[in-house]
């Protein structure tokens, strides 16, 4: 985007002056943060309204296609029914595919994690109407108690968008259908109960503004559509320890197998490729890496992503092109789905170990994958022409965006 259409003001509709209840509190496009209507005052798929940082803002109008057209299914592919145990949940109407989109929908608000309750308040007062009821009839069940009404149900359902846009503050989204809450009505906040194996994802698309729902892997016609509110990567008792302010025991198979699951967790690594000899060594501990993921319903994860994109390089590498583009198709699909994520806390998988992609052997490996590896590793990458090597450095962790 032009520079100068980045030092542009934004028309006067999209700068709202605001004011709490009961506060002094003003908030409008002159103060940083700001509160501004996005895409636009009128939009067919609807509009959310933001409390967005000016380096936020210049960076989100900046990004190519925004903004995008709302992505839609089709047809309808999900139901809300009831769940054995578990009140409602959100089952899957047709045979779905991993990547495939379940719903879609503009957030009502989308607020920085760094500002006050009272800001919050501000920007919930200043909602529409419509959107206004809508997040006043999200359960509230703040752990803390107290405080002012909006920002409680801001802090019980919203998902957290981790460093929205790159800008290195964390957003909180608020979804009328998306929100992790139970409630009452053929609405999706009844469902998408929580799985430390989740088969779907709620991932946040900066360019749409929407928070979208995708399966992670092959979901059959019939199946609850489930997702992680936590890093579905920590130990058991650390995820107990994260829902239970919430009021909230998971009962997903993954917990009820104990220590087993912590024992299958501390031995997922993403191969290294340094101590490799030949790609076919490197596939025969890709495919059991993945086996063992898959295995326990991790799909989630960052080190699933990372050695399906190794496995597709690894294939183009020796010629085998059908299975090269197998995995090649798996790896865009894990990868739409999961890229963006907004489940639970900023994520991490664990310590996975360096990834490091060589030229010479691995060419056709680096020149495939080199960015998803960054993605995946949370390095960066350093070039040296004295060693004729490129490396990822920094470990495997992977917040569930990257």
């Amino acid at each position: 985007m032009a520079p100068e259409l980045l030092r542009r003001r934004p028309p006067p509709w999209m700068s709202i002056p605001t004011k709490a209840h009961g506060s002094s509190l003003s908030i409008s496009f002159k103060t940083d943060p700001f509160l501004i209507t996005l895409p636009r005052a009128v939009d067919p798929h609807g509009t959310c309204l933001a409390l967005l940082a000016r380096a936020t803002y210049k960076d989100l109008i900046s990004q190519p296609s925004y903004p995008r057209p709302v992505l839609r299914p089709p047809s309808i592919l999900h139901r809300v029914a009831p769940a054995a145990g578990a009140g409602l949940g959100v089952f899957a109407v047709h045979d779905l595919g991993a990547g495939e989109l379940v719903f879609s929908e503009r957030p009502l608000l989308v607020v920085p994690t760094s500002v006050t309750e009272c800001e919050w308040e501000a920007c919930a007062a200043r909602l529409p109407p419509a959107a206004l009821g809508a997040l006043v009839a999200l359960a509230d069940v703040d752990p803390r108690g107290g405080g002012r009404p909006a920002a409680r149900r801001i802090r019980t359902n919203g998902v957290r968008v981790p460093s929205l846009c790159d800008s290195g503050t964390d957003y909180l989204a608020v979804g009328a259908l998306s929100a992790r809450s139970p409630g009452s009505g053929a609405d999706l906040r009844c469902g998408t109960p929580d799985s430390c194996a989740p088969n779907a994802v709620l991932r946040f698309d900066s360019r749409a503004l929407t928070l979208e729902l995708r399966v992670l892997r092959d979901v059959r016609a019939g199946d609850e559509l489930r997702v992680s509110y936590v890093d579905a990567g920590l130990p058991l008792a650390a995820r107990r320890a994260a829902l239970a302010p919430w009021r909230f025991a998971c009962d997903c198979s993954c917990c009820a197998s104990g220590d087993a699951g912590d024992t299958l967790r501390a031995r997922i690594r993403v191969p290294d490729l340094r101590f490799i000899s030949s790609p076919a060594v490197g596939i025969q501990r890709c495919v059991l890496q993945l086996m063992q993921l898959e295995r326990a319903g991790l799909e989630v994860l960052g080190a699933y992503g990372t050695c399906l994109g190794l496995l597709a390089g690894l294939y183009g590498r020796i010629g085998d092109r059908r299975k090269a583009k197998e995995y090649k198709r798996k790896t865009d699909a894990w990868t739409y789905a999961s890229d963006y994520a907004v489940v639970g806390p900023a994520r991490t998988d664990g310590d996975f170990g360096a990834t490091i992609l060589r030229e010479g052997a691995w060419a056709g490996l680096k020149s495939t994958h080199c960015s998803l590896a960054r993605r995946m590793n949370g390095g960066r990458v350093k070039s040296s022409a004295t060693q004729g090597k490129q490396i990822i450095v920094g470990s495997a962790r992977s917040t569930s965006r990257k």
